[in-house]
């Protein structure tokens, strides 16, 4: 803190004097090259920060911490690694490149990719490090003006456009552009390449196979030539040997075939379907592709319960019984029955508890507790598929029940005892039971047996039991 001059062979010093410190003794902190103390802005660690120093967690070398106004601020440092592999150095935070990958480049800074770093061996200790320079754009002086395009995101590079005007060298095909030297297939054995508005192709030449005995000549999809292969030679798929000349199922639109060794599916593509106004898209159990159906209707039993027909009217009854919820009463093509119980020990209200269904003379119930129950057998597991009738599956809390009979469906949340009915627009004033007849007019579904129509819900629900 002292400055001393000479003068006159005389050595004359001053003592320093230092402003007054706001901050207490044990936050002014000393420098060597300072004679004054400071107030320290910040405390972290057991130790005392200056303002706008930076150090590293020592628990973590890759948290970078800073004292600014009395405040620390930590994170994390975003590590840029352009090297296929890596290693780590103990005590560093950020991978190097491998020593096996120098000469490997690489972006380091994402918002500039005309800046590409060289993973190289500069260093004395050979300690992997980089050297970065900046790309040399090559030249578009015969490039119109008008043609020229700005880099992309994440390009360097300014090109010249290929498309209208600017097809300059380029090969048109088939109302197409090919840029100069770009190549294509033709087919499985033609090959063709845009050289500067010149399309040059190339045909494979195949060599004449012969075959030793037991061996057959074959194509394979998708290549040129002949070859030999062993038609009893079998495969492996997802695991598992198969047999030669095999044909399985993968899903309902996928079939595979083993032959030479070699695994050969086909998918089957669907067209797009354009259904009318009136028609909506549904997909028969066990077939691939959708079909248009009539649009269908909707009934719904919910809550304590009440009925939503198919025509639109609410039904309230509280009925305790088993009652036919709506069937095909034309043709007997179906039949959906619900069994009703008391909610816990209150008598005057109740729900749905069971689900009944009777298609194509298999009967399924659907209780209270998810379980599903086929001509007195209780399905193990979902989903399951009645081969061409009934397609059960469960989504969420909602058991599925899709029927061969297009767009007739369940819908059963035993959770919230929610039923839902579809029915397609074919069985229209074919139907009776709680959900009516649909014909579109709500007015007369408290239809009962006899056709007469009915002057109350419950007198309605109990004729149906």
């Amino acid at each position: 803190c002292q400055e001393c001059v000479c003068t006159d062979g005389n050595v004359h010093c001053v003592t320093k004097a230092c402003r007054p410190l706001s901050c207490a003794l044990e936050y002014q902190v000393h420098q060597d090259d300072n004679c004054c103390p400071y107030c320290a802005s910040c405390s972290a660690l057991g130790h005392l920060f200056i303002e706008d120093e930076v150090w590293y967690s020592p628990s973590d070398s890759c948290l970078q911490c800073t004292c600014h106004n009395g405040v620390v601020t930590c994170n994390h440092v975003t590590c840029i690694d352009g090297c296929h592999s890596s290693v780590t150095i103990p005590g560093q935070c950020c991978p190097v490149c491998s020593a096996h990958e120098v000469g490997s480049t690489f972006e380091i800074n994402l918002m500039d990719p005309c800046e590409i770093c060289e993973c190289s061996h500069l260093l004395s200790n050979t300690t992997p490090s980089y050297t970065c320079q900046r790309v040399v754009c090559p030249s578009l002086a015969d490039c119109p003006r008008s043609c020229i395009q700005q880099p992309q995101p994440g390009t360097c590079c300014p090109t010249c456009s290929n498309h209208g005007h600017c097809n300059y060298g380029n090969c048109v095909l088939s109302n197409r552009d090919f840029r100069s030297g770009l190549s294509w297939r033709v087919d499985e054995c033609r090959s063709c390449e845009c050289n500067q508005g010149s399309i040059v192709c190339v045909d494979e030449q195949c060599p004449q196979v012969n075959c030793p005995r037991g061996m057959l000549v074959y194509k394979q999809t998708g290549d040129c030539c002949d070859q030999c292969v062993d038609p009893m030679e079998g495969c492996v798929y997802d695991g598992h040997t198969v047999a030669p000349q095999h044909r399985w199922l993968v899903d309902k639109c996928t079939s595979c075939r083993c032959f030479a060794g070699r695994v050969d599916c086909v998918t089957q593509r669907c067209r797009m379907l354009m259904c009318d106004s009136d028609e909506v898209a549904s997909v028969i159990p066990g077939e691939c592709c959708p079909r248009c159906i009539p649009q269908p209707a909707n009934c719904v039993a919910f809550g304590d319960p009440h009925y939503r027909t198919f025509d639109g009217r609410m039904i309230h009854f509280q009925g305790t019984c088993r009652y036919l919820l709506t069937a095909d009463c034309s043709r007997a093509d179906f039949r959906i029955e619900v069994e009703n119980n008391n909610i816990g020990s209150d008598s005057r209200v109740s729900w749905t508890n069971r689900v009944f269904l009777t298609v194509a003379k298999h009967k399924l119930i659907l209780d209270n507790n998810y379980n599903v129950i086929l001509n007195g057998t209780r399905v193990p597991h979902l989903p399951f598929l009645i081969q061409h009738h009934v397609f059960i599956d469960k989504s969420g809390n909602n058991l599925l029940i899709n029927t061969h009979l297009v767009g007739v469906r369940l819908s059963w949340n035993a959770l919230q005892r929610h039923l839902e009915v579809d029915v397609p627009s074919n069985y229209k004033k074919k139907l009776c039971g709680l959900c009516g007849n649909f014909n579109n007019i709500p007015q007369d579904d408290l239809r009962l047996r006899n056709s007469r129509i009915s002057r109350s819900d419950v007198a309605f629900g109990n004729n149906w039991k």
